[in-house]
């Protein structure tokens, strides 16, 4: 790693930036008088290096860079103006490492476009990066499987913008190909697919942001399906980003967006697309007050919406699968939520093993 980062352990810079995420995490990303002192070290120790006469950028202080935009988007997150132009910034510099013929590794390159699409994710700000100034995330690795729009989709997708279709027909087809994995082995070295959910995720947030460009329009269940959508993407492998916040935060969106859309009258007509936005958000946290929430608004707000299509759960499942849904990374997670439904029930159908196969691999 040292030799990769070229003395990156030794650089001030980068010391100050991995001092300021380790002190995040360890708070709870709420900032604190350590914190803010790691901060300030930081932009000093940034702000010194770049004014030395003949600098160049090193990997080092472009690590540093993203590490601090990443902290202003978890705890800066009003300021949009200021994480773009840091992106801009940053990519400045990478195109300086270019024209300099300094070192810089693929892993930084991708790092800033995972920053750039976060921060329109979580903040609105605009992309600047697309996926397809990267080689490696244009075109989808999916192929000998069937790309078709799960029919419950086919129900709402007509009234959305056209590449979201698209998307989801990609995403199901993806799915396909995880469920297809040997369940004795592990998956994400049997099929990598990092690159095609960078792809996907990429193009789901770009569908966000449009979308977010028109205020007087605002669709929350369309945005609540770009949300889904999006996280279900992400869990079908989380490879390095296991823990990483974004999933909490598409949960929070995606039951916020439904929340505001409780007196729609398209629920009148898609009751299952409501259960399935429920169901992802409740199953796919990893907070138990989440889904108590999930299963609060199924059973009282949503009440009348959801009477008689998810007391069984052979017929809940079968309703599920209308959407975008893979046996292998979602069935067991979603099944917590059935079960805080319907304890009563859930026992008996553990014991006869009617989930389906134990995916024990990790993903």
């Amino acid at each position: 790693m040292d030799t990769v980062f070229r003395g990156a352990l030794i650089d001030p810079a980068l010391f100050h930036a991995l001092s300021l995420v380790l002190a995040l995490a360890a708070y709870n990303n709420l900032p604190n008088i350590e914190i803010l002192t790691y901060r300030g070290e930081l932009l000093n120790g940034l702000n010194t290096i770049m004014r030395k006469p003949g600098w160049k950028p090193k990997v080092s202080s472009i690590t540093a860079m993203l590490m601090l935009i990443s902290y202003e988007y978890r705890v800066d997150g009003a300021n949009c103006d200021s994480i773009r132009a840091h992106i801009q910034g940053v990519q400045a510099i990478m195109n300086m490492c270019q024209a300099e013929d300094v070192t810089a590794v693929d892993q930084v390159q991708r790092a800033l476009f995972w920053q750039d699409l976060i921060s329109c994710l979580v903040l609105g700000t605009s992309r600047l990066l697309s996926h397809n100034c990267y080689q490696e995330f244009r075109n989808l690795r999916i192929v000998n499987v069937t790309k078709e729009l799960p029919l419950g989709f086919l129900e709402v997708t007509y009234m959305w913008h056209m590449e979201f279709a698209a998307v989801v027909q990609d995403l199901t087809g993806l799915c396909t190909l995880v469920d297809k994995c040997d369940p004795t082995r592990t998956f994400i070295d049997e099929l990598p697919i990092d690159d095609s959910q960078a792809n996907i995720e990429s193009r789901l947030v770009d569908l966000l942001s449009e979308s977010r460009s028109s205020p007087a329009c605002v669709d929350s269940i369309y945005e609540a399906c770009i949300f889904a959508t999006y996280l279900c993407t992400y869990n079908l492998s989380t490879g390095i980003w296991m823990g990483c916040f974004v999933p909490e935060v598409c949960v929070s969106r995606i039951i916020g967006c439904v929340t505001e859309a409780v007196h729609d009258p398209l629920w009148d007509s898609v009751p299952g697309l409501l259960l399935w936005l429920l169901c992802v958000s409740g199953g796919l946290t990893e907070r138990k007050d989440v889904r108590k929430q999930v299963t609060v608004l199924i059973q009282s707000v949503f009440l009348l919406h959801m009477e008689g299509i998810h007391q069984d759960w052979h017929v809940c499942k079968g309703i599920l699968r209308n959407y975008v849904w893979s046996e292998r990374a979602m069935e067991r997670k979603i099944f917590r939520v059935w079960k805080d439904l319907h304890p009563e029930s859930s026992g008996a159908l553990e014991a006869r093993d009617e989930l389906g196969p134990l995916w024990s691999c990790v993903l």
